[in-house]
């Protein structure tokens, strides 16, 4: 549904050096780009992953994030194990960070120490101080890492797998109780911890770096906390696959899904879907886990459902199409939650070659109005939320248009998996892979294409990730077959090499060479041509929307009568039918759903009759390829219940059961 026309100015998006997330290490590429070294960066994330992948306690964190973050639908279940998982992190925080902070300086020459701190905030500094006394041991550099890490992994190492079921961890009150005794607080076992190793002769310093946690627990059994001495629980070599993880998901799930105070419906849900959502947790080795993901955007425009004669002309757009049956979130206003995307519908960012942007949401039929109007200079960027080497689902007339896909949501290692998955070798030959090192330091972009193909996919992450991904897949003999290729024999074509760099330029904050600009003057131009007729339409649906506003303001029978009204005379006029298909479709769309609701809240059947009377010209009008079909199929069939009941007509139930199973929704 959009809104009234009109836009405002914001700066979208957000900025971070780096982030654990699910499994996966995703990094800021405009830190890098700033001057931020990538390999301290990431050297402060592996350690985090490391952590979280050796203990018990960062196993649970990781399945309740399945459960407490998106794409996890809302619900108690979903508030549940995101308290749950606030309470662990806040309890193990400090550790992280003093580990995670300490471990990336080593290495750091002295005279750029004050430059390595200045950028890590107070808390990081002052959880990272507790360990300083290791930067004088006279050990080598790779000790003093290994040191940190195994005294983050003895402080997490708790029992909380253990105490789970008998302790009713899953009660946010239980675990908070839990976490308030020492033994089982990490940042309270990490600073004993500390005081004992300190104490140690450097020989037994080093025998820790060389035998790990096992050593390190047996000598440091006696360390008092809490008036008892620590122990240690749930220590296990770092997690590379889904086998343990999912036995530990397993209990943690199965503990929740039978919890009386959570809803039935929440439960049954969780039972039938998180295994799935445990799927998209990386537990992949950390080099082939790393993300490079652009975070910030200049001020630019943001309007939500423009008409289509008024999207900007840009040379490169990025694409979020929506082709999933649940909202995702699209435009990201810095300081405000995200916009969420319906599905079917779609985020586009506009971008120029000196960095200016602007942002919209279109709908399914404002998209395919912009796609038929396109310029060939217009290099088209997909998110690989929504399409993948051209073969997943989602707006077909996007996937045949040329495009590249620029990957923000896969691990290396995911699209490894994903790729062989695919099949393509037996369908369209080999996969071409290059590697394109960047001007920033230890920034690198892995290419792929089917050889019978002209999608090419970009995957930015680290140099030593890209070097272990090209590797890894080339050596594979399972699944897709390979093909290592210079960047010279890569590209189908000189326009494909022009897209690839503009995106890659433009992800990196770089203006263009001439050769990329568009070969007509100043922004290449969209072609979409709009009739009198269409912008009727639009400005029917404009006042449309105002009228529903102000009969929501006010649900008088009068207000909805001249919302009726007026849909009725754009019901009958002769615009609606002599526009373009893809406008009229997304008008239909609007005049269904806004009849259909004003029923919903003031019962007037003349709203559902005539909401009738347009879904079913609505679904006659939708061509075979029309993405989200089921969405208009089920919105159809329940409007015809409605009046059913309302009216005792038998054919309309009998209309309404075939639309409600095709849209899964009985």
């Amino acid at each position: 549904m959009p809104e009234a026309p009109g836009t405002r100015s914001v700066t979208f998006s957000r900025d971070w050096a780096g982030l654990s997330s699910s499994g996966r290490i995703i990094i800021s590429i405009e830190r890098v780009a700033s001057g931020q070294p990538l390999g301290q960066i990431l050297s402060h994330e592996s350690a985090h992953d490391l952590l979280l992948k050796s203990t018990h306690l960062g196993l649970v964190q990781l399945a309740l994030s399945g459960e407490g973050l998106d794409p996890a639908p809302a619900g108690q279940v979903r508030d549940r194990c995101a308290r749950l998982l606030d309470d662990l992190i806040e309890a193990s925080r400090f550790t992280h960070e003093a580990v995670a902070t300490f471990a990336s300086s080593i290495g750091v020459p002295e005279r750029e120490l004050p430059a390595y701190w200045s950028r890590h905030p107070k808390d990081y500094q002052d959880a990272a101080h507790v360990i300083e006394w290791l930067r004088a041991r006279p050990v080598a550099d790779d000790d003093k890492i290994n040191i940190a890490l195994t005294l983050g992994q003895l402080a997490l190492a708790v029992s909380i797998l253990d105490d789970w079921s008998p302790l009713h961890l899953r009660d946010v009150d239980a675990m908070e109780r839990w976490l308030n005794a020492p033994q089982n607080r990490p940042d309270r076992r990490f600073p004993a911890l500390s005081r004992f190793f300190a104490a140690q002769e450097d020989d037994i310093l080093r025998s820790v770096s060389k035998s790990g946690t096992n050593f390190a627990a047996s000598i440091s059994s006696q360390v008092p906390l809490g008036g008892q001495s620590i122990s240690y629980r749930g220590l296990v070599e770092p997690v590379t696959g889904q086998p343990l993880f999912r036995d530990i998901a397993s209990h943690i799930i199965k503990d929740l899904a039978v919890d009386p105070s959570l809803p039935r419906t929440d439960r049954d849900r969780l039972t039938r879907e998180w295994e799935q959502r445990s799927q998209l947790l990386n537990m992949a080795p950390t080099k082939l886990g790393v993300i490079l993901g652009s975070t910030t955007s200049t001020a630019g425009q943001v309007a939500y459902y423009p008409p289509v004669s008024v999207l900007p002309a840009h040379p490169l757009v990025h694409v979020q199409n929506n082709c999933s049956t649940a909202p995702i979130p699209g435009i990201e206003p810095v300081g405000k939650k995200p916009r969420y995307l319906p599905p079917g519908d779609s985020a586009l960012w506009f971008m120029d070659s000196s960095g200016g942007r602007s942002a919209v949401h279109v709908s399914p039929g404002a998209l395919r109005s912009w796609l038929e109007g396109l310029s060939e200079d217009t290099t088209v960027c997909v998110r690989d939320g929504g399409s993948f080497l051209g073969t997943a689902i989602g707006e077909p007339r996007l996937r045949k248009r040329r495009h590249v896909v620029l990957v923000q949501n896969r691990t290396p290692a995911q699209v490894a998996i994903e790729v062989s998955a695919l099949g393509l070798d037996a369908t369209r030959g080999v996969v071409l892979v290059a590697h394109v090192a960047s001007e920033l330091k230890d920034v690198s972009y892995v290419l792929l294409r089917p050889q019978a193909d002209a999608v090419v996919v970009i995957l930015p992450t680290a140099y030593i990730s890209a070097l272990e991904f090209c590797r890894t897949v080339t050596e594979s003999t399972v699944g897709a077959r390979f093909a290592p290729r210079g960047v010279a024999d890569f590209f189908p074509t000189q326009r494909a090499r022009v897209d690839v760099r503009r995106v890659i330029d433009t992800f990196e904050g770089r203006h263009w060479d001439t050769e990329l600009l568009p070969e007509s003057t100043g922004s290449t131009p969209c072609t979409t041509a709009i009739s009198a007729a269409d912008k009727r339409v639009e400005e029917c649906v404009y006042r449309l929307v105002e009228l529903w506003n102000d009969f929501k303001d006010v649900r008088t029978a009068n207000a909805q009568w001249r919302l009726i009204a007026y849909a009725q005379e754009v019901w009958r006029g002769t615009d609606l039918w002599v526009t373009d298909v893809n406008r009229r479709i997304d008008a239909l769309e609007n005049l269904t759903s806004l009849l259909h609701e004003s029923w919903l809240l003031r019962r007037e059947v003349a709203a559902l009759r005539l909401s009738v009377e347009m879904y079913r010209r609505l679904l006659s009008e939708l061509p075979l390829d029309w993405p989200v079909r089921f969405r208009y199929a089920g919105n159809a069939g329940q409007a015809m219940l409605r009046l059913w009941g309302d009216s005792g007509d038998d054919s309309l139930r009998r209309e309404a059961l075939p639309l409600l199973r095709a849209a899964n929704v009985i």
